[in-house]
């Protein structure tokens, strides 16, 4: 509808609606729209509104309205290259606003935007800047500033001399990534990170990209290479020993030359290769899914293809695997090394893994359902020690090493066999189970994650641990856990139990939080207790009520000698503070 005119002279351009199929345009008559993913206004003040599937919407001169609605959408601006006077366009999705500026950057015009996911800029110098939901900006041509929100954002400079910044650097995988995959020819990528610095942590980031223009990278902890021969290195100075980013960088096709720093979280990441890939941590050699032979030099950990059967071998060091689809052979090597299938959430097929062991064998599989309980794939896995699930209600047996599970989202059944095993928490929106917690000769943990997910912060002093099972009431802000037994089977009424085993009174409603491993004799729970909140009163009532409790954990045949039995060595809590 570029060309529709203003017969009425008001300024209106055309009105067009995707969910019914209807668009009126500049001539007064009405179209009907059938199976069309993208649209254009006029010159003049159009309103466009999408449906529920994935549109697009070209944006032109005139101050529009431009209403995605669902699906995933987007908005370019690259139609105006050749409008008299256009000089490029700032976007700020946070903000809904899209406004064309002239060479004195005057506005030409002010389109509001919402329920947009996608945008492009023209091929001037345009700022784009996303906002909380998972965005993809592009800046096409020209010298572009693009700042990524608060999603999982793909941040892509194109042509000219780019700043590409992500979001806020906190959290210890940041999720914005620069995007390089469409280049006509080999980036050079240099990231420089130093942790002491808080105020020019980046400095001196940046890319020669494919087009041999130079882009300045700030806090991007993800970069995605070209499918030619790309150099990219991860330089991280951490003097002070707190990084814990996790960074992440593809390939892509070509052969490419990937380094990280010795000793940091950073990774190559194969899963949208074509094929499988056959990696070998022990002599930095990966044969990618494209063909091309890749050098890799310290780094930490790899991932396969999700499009093939892949061989990953780690090093003599420690190292980290992230699991794809594929039935993969995986062998962590010396060290104490991890897998992690958390990438796998997200697909609409998957639902859940099954870890296994065969104590007649030396290796352990890890098997993938779809919602059908049809089988995806199936990975061997041997010399692996650490386990992180899925947002599925995935179900780990470990071996008779000491291993450390984490189920993630999703009510996750958790059996360590022998060895003192970690078993790790980080959601409380549903109850996870853990089959064989033991305690004595066999100390398994009990790990409550704070810092990633698990939205619980315990309070009380130094001391970690204590059994309230004598006559005294036991202040529950001196301790960060407390052992509870009750008398009733099913459960009844453990607000009032737990009310009576300890001081409430001794809380201020603010920092009284406390986990109770509870047991009723012959199975355990764990609860967390946000403190004396009573949240329809303006002041505390001294007690602990039901909806103070958040139940997470079943311990499966866990007795009251087991309560006896527990000490701090039995439990960890991870917290930083900001993490809640």
């Amino acid at each position: 509808y570029f060309n529709d005119p203003d017969l009425n002279g008001d300024g209106i351009g055309v009105d067009i609606n995707l969910a019914t199929g209807e668009a009126i345009d500049g001539w007064g008559n009405t179209d009907t729209l059938t199976h069309i993913q993208a649209v254009s206004g006029s010159d003049y003040r159009d309103t466009l509104l999408g449906s529920d599937s994935n549109e697009g919407f070209l944006g032109t001169l005139g101050n529009d309205s431009i209403d995605g609605s669902g699906g995933w959408d987007w908005v370019s601006y690259a139609w105006l290259n050749n409008e008299e006077g256009f000089k490029g366009v700032n976007i700020d999705l946070g903000g809904n606003i899209a406004t064309g500026l002239d060479s004195e950057a005057i506005p030409l015009f002010t389109d509001t935007l919402f329920n947009i996911e996608e945008v492009e800029g023209s091929r001037f110098s345009d700022a784009i800047q996303g906002n909380a939901a998972d965005n993809w900006l592009s800046g096409w041509e020209g010298d572009d500033h693009i700042i990524g929100g608060e999603g999982y954002d793909t941040l892509v400079g194109g042509q000219g001399d780019d700043i590409i910044e992500g979001a806020l650097f906190d959290g210890n995988s940041p999720q914005n990534n620069a995007n390089y995959q469409d280049d006509p020819g080999g980036i050079t990528a240099q990231i420089y990170y130093d942790s002491s610095d808080s105020y020019n942590s980046f400095d001196g980031s940046n890319v020669i990209d494919g087009w041999e223009d130079i882009d300045i990278l700030i806090n991007i902890a993800r970069i995605k290479g070209s499918n030619y021969d790309d150099q990219i290195t991860i330089n991280i100075d951490d003097l002070f020993d707190t990084d814990d980013t996790s960074w992440h960088i593809w390939g892509n096709g070509g052969s490419d030359t990937i380094t990280g720093t010795a000793g940091e979280m950073v990774s190559a990441m194969y899963f949208d290769d074509p094929s499988g890939v056959n990696i070998d941590l022990s002599t930095g050699i990966a044969h990618d899914g494209w063909g091309g032979t890749d050098t890799l030099t310290d780094i930490y950990a790899v991932s396969g293809s999700d499009y093939g059967d892949d061989s990953l071998i780690g090093s003599s060091g420690d190292n980290g695997f992230y699991g794809s689809f594929g039935d993969d052979l995986i062998n962590g090597g010396d060290g104490y090394d991890w897998i992690d299938y958390g990438w796998l959430d997200g697909d609409e097929n998957f639902s859940y893994i099954k870890l296994d062991f065969d104590p007649t064998e030396d290796y352990m599989t890890v098997t993938a359902y779809d919602s059908e309980e049809s089988v995806l794939f199936s990975d061997t896995l041997y010399n692996i020690e650490s386990f992180q699930g899925t947002s599925g209600e995935d179900i780990f047996a470990g071996n008779n090493e000491d291993n450390w599970f984490s189920g993630e989202a999703g009510a996750d059944l958790l059996k360590g066999n022998g060895g003192n095993d970690v078993f790790n928490f980080t959601d409380s929106s549903s109850i996870d189970s853990v089959l064989d917690f033991t305690t004595g000769e066999e100390n398994d943990v009990l790990r409550f994650d704070e810092s990633n997910g698990l939205n619980f912060h315990a309070q009380g002093g130094y001391d970690i641990y204590t059994s309230a099972m004598n006559s005294d009431p036991v202040d529950p802000t001196a301790y960060k856990i407390v052992g509870v037994t009750v008398t009733v089977s099913d459960w009844l009424n453990v607000a009032s139990v737990i009310n009576g085993a300890v001081d409430a009174g001794s809380g201020d409603g603010t920092d009284d939080g406390t986990y109770f491993v509870v047991s009723n004799g012959e199975e355990g729970r764990v609860y967390y207790w946000e403190g004396d909140t009573n949240p329809n009163n303006d002041s505390i009532d001294n007690t602990v009520d039901e909806y103070e409790l958040t139940h997470f954990v079943n311990l499966d045949q866990f007795g009251n000698d087991d309560i006896l039995s527990l000490s701090d060595v039995n439990f960890q809590i991870d917290f930083h503070p900001g993490a809640v």
